[in-house]
């Protein structure tokens, strides 16, 4: 081979590592020798946080990633990282954020366990350093995470920082880049237009739609042309004025000010060094990052501070090795930012010709405020662009660890290890709202008491507003493990035994203080139990509003563990696994009710078999497991629970009973049973795997009708169910191996859930349909699903909606609402998807590599918006209006139902808004990420090698093809995800 000095070459092999050389003029000759991949599957080791188990004897269900394979996708946090790169793991971001095979519960918790370094972590997720993290095990079914007991029913996420090892020489790794995203699109939904908007308003004030509002004595606001309207009927301003004035007006857009004023472009830059390394009896790691994002909201940003520091020390010829290790993190949310009212005519403007911050009247009518200035009280116009200058609102957080750990070899096949974590969370919230702001001054101004004399008293302080809410949580962890390990010729035989105490207290409170002075940090007394006139209708009396409030929550556990592996010969392996847990969450007098749990698995590695035909040569494996796994909702007790309270005006305390005494109250259980097959090529050329899992809920927390004479409607217990079961396929293909590589990922999940048994029923289904399934679960149905009423099409003689009553076509739509049962709702499917995945190439050309990656998500349903008239012809609504039924006829291309004549039908705007024909398949495809990136390497003295990577991604890159008749974006509130692109740098030494 010939080369100059200076060029590189890079050496591979599918299954090996990748090797660089640099070409020197004094060498003309090598001998390279490739080292076997860490990547290979059977020295892959998957952590389940209390033992690490090589991957070909896992009898259970668990995905495995390394950092690179986490570095596919660029993020601040851990979640984003694992965005499309597990199979069964849906990010859906809303409730639930994250499940792992579907939701297997109803009330209880449905969010993965989150495990950091052996120990659960009870912090955000979102403060974890990516960058920290070496690996991560996702483990899914009972064999895998039954170890965890009563936390893992909803699955495992087992992260495993970077850590040195032994004689490893010292390792630098810094890394660099940041993110710019596009502006939200505000203009993608379509609405009625500015002009339109105006006519509609004269046609409502001419048709008298505005007197009932004129004359309220709350004061409530009319917009900038009807009051021109008002004025123009009052003879204070001339035709011509009023027609010159609202012709001005229809120039205007709110939603160009908002995009100049209010919003910004995202940037999010990130910045990690790592350090890392070992002697003969100490190793190391150090790491910090620094994180700032800056979402879209002006005024608003957050800042990240991590810091982790591991170390581990070996005495007595590594007999005994001893642990210590700090991590902390520190968080700085800064929520200046405005959300504007949303009231606001799309004419509004926020700043005048001249550039100043111009008024708008989004509370009370401009008559009054220019009235109340002239009594005496403060300044109550309400300024939008001000207040980003008028608020002060910022979040502190800091979470520590502290890990202690010792292991000891007792001897040669024993080894007992103990752990010990304390964990401490706080958290302080400030909302200062100076005497400037808006909400300050509104306040004051509600609250003035008008004298005799016409001059204005305040009960209320000329001065700011404190709002302060803290949060302190504190948990203590110890853990015992007896481990024995031996070979004895093809057997080999792994026992865990061991226990473990957990004690985690929460406290937050909430409190107001008015009269602040930032300055000084006082504040003044106000006289919470006297009813005030309110000074924009003396007639009405309110309190000044009490705020503070106390929450203090213990919750106790005790745990015992046992977990065996046989394998035989490599060939087999065997596993069971047992643990009971214990808690306090059932009273002090059943303290001791606990919860057995196991699992049992076996895997066989086929290709070890001596009588496997040489024609099926590669690596084939097939396993099986059954288990229990268990959930648990903290909030319930056996005893009864009870809101204590006191009240603002006479401070007697009071108690609401949330729940009457359940002495039969249990933890939830999920009973999971799981198969798997994988075959991988002689050569590695070719990966599939393939299982199937049947999951069900079994004690679940769910709602039961009680007794009206007890006081309450209904209780909440172990009283429902819930069955589930799904397909998870993963193909992993080599289709070029040569100087240009190319290699294809796809990840297939299909994940189904439906509630078997709950006991209390919908009162109206109509509510079920209104409010979905998430306040109202119902049995038979997805825990998440949609329902709607049956639709009949338009009428068309006059364009009304339709559906059934009495199963017959009819507009009576009061009557449709309440007629509507669980026997004839539309049942239209999940809202979450039941089959997602993803499909993602990667090219490789010497030191350039480049991915592509394609998302998917199938069989699930949204519900489109669409306009309402109300009483107002459908005022500001959805730009449906214009596809709405005008003619007969119309009703064979359009669903829209037709502008009413005359006033106003909120049953027909409410059966038209949640009936089927606005519910539509969400099934899409979509271009996720382009990813690519070039690695230098240089040769330095000692044998040392400096590696610079640098890469580039673009995510979000839109719809490849959508299902549903619009073909607008059925995610993200039917708005699209802004397009986002990345730039960073890693430096290895």
């Amino acid at each position: 081979m010939q080369g100059t000095a200076g060029d590189t070459i890079m050496i591979s092999k599918v299954g090996f590592q990748s090797l660089f050389w640099v070409f020197t003029a004094e060498r003309h000759s090598m001998t390279f020798q490739l080292k076997k991949s860490n990547n290979v599957l059977q020295e892959v080791e998957i952590s389940t946080g209390y033992q690490k188990i090589r991957k070909d004897r896992l009898t259970g269900s668990a995905y495995y990633l390394d950092s690179e394979q986490l570095e596919l996708n660029v993020g601040s946090n851990v979640l984003d990282r694992l965005k499309d790169v597990v199979p069964g793991l849906n990010l859906l971001g809303r409730h639930p954020n994250m499940t792992i095979r579907g939701v297997s519960s109803i009330h209880g918790n449905m969010s993965p366990l989150i495990v950091v370094d052996d120990f659960p972590y009870e912090g955000d997720i979102n403060d974890i350093n990516p960058e920290d993290v070496e690996t991560i095990s996702v483990l899914k079914d009972a064999a895998a995470a039954a170890i965890w007991g009563t936390r893992a029913g909803n699955g495992v996420i087992v992260i495993t920082t970077k850590k040195g090892s032994f004689g490893q020489r010292p390792e630098i790794s810094f890394q660099s880049n940041m993110t710019v995203g596009n502006k939200p699109d505000l203009f993608y939904t379509p609405t009625m237009s500015v002009s339109d908007y105006i006519d509609t308003e004269r046609r409502v004030f001419e048709e008298g739609g505005y007197t009932a509002t004129e004359s309220n004595l709350d004061r409530l606001p009319l917009s900038e042309v009807v009051e021109l309207l008002i004025a123009h009927r009052e003879k204070e301003i001339s035709l011509d004025k009023l027609e010159s004035s609202i012709d001005l007006l229809k120039q205007h857009d709110i939603r160009k000010d908002i995009n100049k004023f209010l919003v910004r472009k995202t940037m999010a830059s990130r910045s990690n060094l790592n350090i890392r390394g070992g002697g003969e009896q100490h190793v190391y790691s150090i790491s910090t990052g620094y994180d700032r994002n800056l979402p879209q909201q002006l005024r608003v940003s957050n800042d990240r501070l991590t810091l982790r520091a591991n170390n581990a020390f070996s005495f007595f010829e590594k007999r005994l090795t001893v642990q210590a290790d700090i991590f902390g993190v520190f968080h700085k949310q800064i929520m200046d930012g405005h959300s504007i009212y949303t009231g606001l005519s799309p004419y509004e403007r926020l700043v005048d010709s001249d550039g100043k911050h111009r008024a708008i009247y989004g509370f009370y009518r401009k008559p009054w405020l220019d009235q109340a200035e002239n009594m005496g009280l403060l300044d109550w116009q309400y300024r939008p662009l001000d207040e980003l200058e008028n608020g002060d609102r910022n979040k502190m957080a800091e979470n520590y660890q502290f890990n202690l750990g010792a292991a000891y070899k007792l001897l040669p096949n024993l080894r007992l290890k103990v752990l010990y974590q304390y964990a401490a969370d706080n958290g302080r919230e400030e909302t200062h709202y100076s005497v400037d702001s808006y909400f300050a001054r509104d306040l004051i101004n509600k609250f003035a008491q008008i004298n005799d004399s016409g001059l204005p008293t305040f009960p209320i302080p000329h001065s700011g507003i404190l709002d302060e809410g803290t949060e302190r949580n504190r948990s203590n962890s110890l853990r015992g493990n007896l481990t024995y390990d031996n070979t004895l010729g093809k057997h080999e035989i792994n026992v865990m035994l061991g226990w473990e105490m957990r004690d985690r207290t929460m406290r937050n409170g909430r409190q107001r203080f008015y009269g602040y002075d930032d300055e000084y940090m006082s504040n003044q007394v106000v006289d919470y139990t006297k009813a005030y006139a309110m000074s924009y209708f003396t007639r009405r009396t309110d309190e000044i509003p009490f705020v503070q409030s106390l929450r203090y929550r213990q919750n106790r556990n005790l745990s015992y563990y046992a977990n065996l592996n046989y394998s035989f010969g490599g060939r087999f392996t065997l596993s069971a696994s047992a643990r009971k847990d214990k808690s306090n969450v059932f009273g002090v007098s059943a303290n001791l009710k606990g919860v057995p749990l196991f699992s049992i698995g076996a895997v066989w590695n086929v290709h070890k078999e001596p009588w496997l035909s040489d024609e099926l040569k590669g690596i084939w494996r097939v396993k099986a497991s059954f288990g229990y796994n268990g959930n648990m909702d903290n909030t319930l007790s056996s005893q009864i629970t009870a809101n204590y309270l006191a009240a603002s005006a006479t401070y007697l305390n009071r108690a609401e009973i949330i729940n009457p005494p359940n002495a039969d109250l249990r933890w939830e259980r999920v009973k999971n049973a799981n198969f798997g097959l994988q075959w991988i090529s002689d050569g590695g050329r070719l990966d599939i795997g393939a299982e199937y899992y049947i999951k069900n809920g079994l004690d679940l927390i769910g709602d039961s009708p009680y007794a009206p004479s007890s006081g309450v409607d209904f209780y909440r217990g172990n009283t429902a169910s819930t069955a589930g079961n799904g397909l998870e396929l993963t193909v992993n293909t080599v289709n070029i191996d040569r100087a240009f590589k190319w290699k294809t990922g796809l990840l297939f999940s299909h994940a189904k859930d439906k509630i078997t048994r709950y006991l209390l029923k919908p009162a109206v289904m109509a509510n079920a349909i209104e409010y979905g399934t998430t306040a109202f679960p119902i049995e038979g149905a997805s825990r998440f699903a949609i329902y709607s009423f049956p639709w009949a099409g338009l009428d068309p003689t006059n364009g009304n909606p339709r559906g059934y009553l009495d199963g017959e076509i009819s507009d009576d739509y009061r009557n449709i609402i309440a007629g509507t049962t669980l026997e004839n709702a539309t049942l239209n499917g999940p809202s979450f998807p039941t089959v997602f995945g993803a499909f993602r190439n990667t090219f490789l050309w010497r030191q350039w590599s480049a991915s592509v990656n394609i998302t998917y998500r199938f069989v699930y349903y949204v519900r489109m918006k669409s306009i309402s008239y109300g009483f107002n012809y459908g005022l500001g609504g959805h730009g449906d209006i214009y596809k709405r039924w005008q003619k007969p006829g119309d009703e064979q291309h359009t669903y829209v139902m037709s502008m009413p004549v005359a006033d106003g039908d909120l049953y027909r705007d409410r059966f038209y808004t949640y009936g089927s024909q606005l519910v539509e398949k969400g099934d899409h495809i979509r271009l996720s990420d382009i990813r690519v990136a070039y690695v230098d390497n240089y040769g330095l003295k000692r044998n040392r090698r400096l590696k610079i990577q640098y890469f580039m991604q673009f995510s979000n890159l839109g719809l490849l093809w959508v299902k549903n008749s619009r073909n607008i974006e059925p995610d993200n509130n039917n708005v699209p995800f802004p397009f986002q692109m990345s730039i960073g740098t890693k430096i290895g030494l």
